[in-house]
């Protein structure tokens, strides 16, 4: 319910958001390389890639709506885990009146949904985005470390910080000690970095 409101959010920002998780996830079941059960990233997965690539991006697209949140939403799941589910609502008008983006704000000189989808490869498949050291981190809305991902919040499991090689770390911004890359068997791994490149 969390993560599909905060998707949600995320959507409400920019209509080439949804283009171009649409594009990615077109590509990767065409490539053979979406779906859980097949030990492959799921639809969740890819949707949060393509939200990292374009808070990455230059200017940002979508900035991190959890950063922007002006307080802390504590929820609990039925084991009696708390969770953190806070963020700016978009389509609220908060996240505009609180954005950090500044002069980014103005989207006509953003480039298209295609545009957006080879820069996604680019930023994936090529020199900018670290498998071994670097965290996909939606919550934060911007480029870390592992360890950095762990250091700001307090709260997660350092799972991330003992991933091997180079496999994929992308946290889940709800539940952020579940790292969605560990579905990715070191095969598959090296598969879909070989598939974004």
């Amino acid at each position: 319910l969390h993560k599909s409101a905060l998707l949600a959010e995320y959507a409400a920002i920019d209509p080439r958001l949804g283009d171009l998780v649409r594009l990615v996830k077109h590509w990767a079941r065409c490539r053979g390389v979406y779906g859980q059960p097949h030990g492959h990233l799921g639809g969740y997965a890819f949707t949060l890639l393509s939200v990292f690539y374009v808070q990455c991006t230059h200017p940002r697209l979508v900035p991190s709506l959890q950063m922007l949140a002006l307080a802390p939403k504590i929820w609990s799941d039925e084991a009696g885990i708390r969770f953190n589910v806070a963020w700016a609502s978009w389509r609220a008008g908060q996240g505009r009146r609180c954005s950090r983006l500044g002069a980014e704000e103005a989207k006509p000189r953003l480039p298209s949904a295609a545009v957006l989808f080879r820069g996604f490869f680019a930023f994936y498949g090529g020199r900018c985005f670290d498998f071994g050291r670097e965290v996909a981190c939606v919550r934060l809305g911007h480029r870390a470390l592992r360890s950095a991902a762990l250091a700001e919040d307090h709260t997660v499991v350092p799972d991330f910080a003992v991933a091997r090689g180079a496999r994929l770390s992308l946290e889940d911004p709800i539940e952020t000690c579940w790292d969605l890359g560990q579905i990715l068997s070191p095969r598959r791994a090296a598969r879909l970095r070989a598939e974004f490149r």
